[in-house]
């Protein structure tokens, strides 16, 4: 009896990850195609100043916009990125950046599948039903917008992250500290999400000095990751990025 019900339990277990997988891959699938054929969504003032800030670092005159006003709100990875593809292949950087989004939007959606699956198949299926279902990200994504690049390498951090701790590798850590740092030079979003994988380590039971260990390695690589960034902005301000203090005594 209790073998039929272990089989019983196996069968169910299977068809539920089938059906997951499946319904998971129909919805990647439209949600692609859907990217594709759509246009891109309107201009924004924020598109319009990222290919502005992006060719004036690549020609030499700092991260200032098209007036010749400095933006350090944040780095300017993103600019730099939809811009400098255009320059040496050709095109426009606002396509280069709507191709970024379908990419990104494709892999945040892919990675809200992961973190379903790991509760169970069928929750992964849902999350992914969900997300998809949400209009704003289809908008987000046919723009060449940095939000949306942005939450996927928020996700790919937490991942990273969390693959540290289950494995308790250094190395992953500094595959993780170095993804929180890049997301961190698109936006600061990421932040409130770098201690999570070292809150989900203790949850685990993984030893307090291996977690400490690697939120170390961590943040040590996300730090050296961005600290050009800092450097920039105090040869601009002379203040320390976001604190606001002298960047020298």
């Amino acid at each position: 009896m209790e073998e039929i019900e272990r089989q019983t339990s196996r069968g169910s277990a299977t068809t539920e990850r089938r059906w997951s997988a499946a319904a998971t891959a129909i919805a990647l699938l439209g949600f692609g195609v859907l990217l594709v054929v759509l246009p891109r969504f309107f201009q924004s003032f924020d598109e319009a100043k990222y290919v502005g800030i992006g060719r004036n670092v690549l020609a030499g005159h700092g991260v200032v916009t098209i007036d010749g006003t400095a933006f350090l709100e944040h780095a300017p990875l993103w600019s730099v990125a939809i811009v400098a593809p255009s320059l040496v292949l050709g095109g426009n950087p606002l396509d280069w950046g709507h191709a970024y989004n379908i990419l990104a939007a494709l892999a945040f959606v892919g990675l809200v599948a992961a973190f379903g699956w790991r509760v169970r198949p069928a929750a992964g299926a849902l999350a992914v039903a969900v997300v998809v279902g949400f209009v704003y990200l289809h908008d987000l994504s046919r723009t060449a917008r940095l939000d949306v690049p942005v939450a996927a390498l928020t996700l790919a951090a937490v991942a990273l992250g969390l693959r540290a701790a289950e494995r308790q590798s250094p190395a992953w850590a500094v595959a993780g500290g170095f993804a929180f740092g890049v997301a961190g030079l698109v936006k600061e979003v990421v932040l409130p999400f770098a201690p999570l994988p070292l809150f989900a380590a203790l949850l685990r039971g993984v030893p307090g000095r291996t977690v400490v260990r690697l939120g170390g390695v961590m943040a040590l690589t996300a730090l050296v990751t961005t600290a050009w960034w800092f450097i920039v902005v105090a040869s601009y301000t002379g203040r320390i990025y976001r604190l606001g203090l002298p960047a020298s005594i």
